[in-house]
C-alpha cells in the first residue's frame, strides 16, 4: 500500500496516482546527489572505503553535519581524470 503525499495531506490509496508517478519518476531521473551507501554500491565498494577516498582528496563529497552526499558525475569525472592507458597500444 503506497502512501501519497502532496502539499500536507496524506491519504492511503492502495495504487499510486498517476501524478505521483510522474513525480516519482522526475525526481528519480534527477537525482544527482547520492548518499554514501548509494555511491559505494554503484561502484562495488564498501561505504568506509568509500569515505576513505573522499577524505584522502581522490573523489569529491558533500558533508552536511554528519551526512556525506556524493554529486554522481563528479564522481565520474573523479574517476575519469585518474584514468591511465595501461596497455601502451592502441587497441
Amino acid at each position: 500500500m503506497s502512501r501519497v503525499v502532496f502539499g500536507g495531506r496524506r491519504r492511503d490509496n492502495g495504487a499510486e496516482t498517476a501524478a505521483a508517478a510522474v513525480v516519482r519518476a522526475e525526481l528519480e531521473e534527477e537525482d544527482d546527489f547520492l548518499t554514501t551507501e548509494q555511491c559505494a554500491a554503484r561502484l562495488h565498494y564498501t561505504p568506509p572505503t568509500l569515505l576513505k577516498h573522499g577524505r584522502a582528496g581522490k573523489l569529491p563529497f558533500v558533508q552536511l553535519d554528519r551526512k556525506c552526499l556524493w554529486h554522481w558525475p563528479s564522481v565520474v569525472q573523479a574517476m575519469l581524470r585518474t584514468q591511465r592507458n595501461n596497455g601502451g597500444g592502441a587497441l
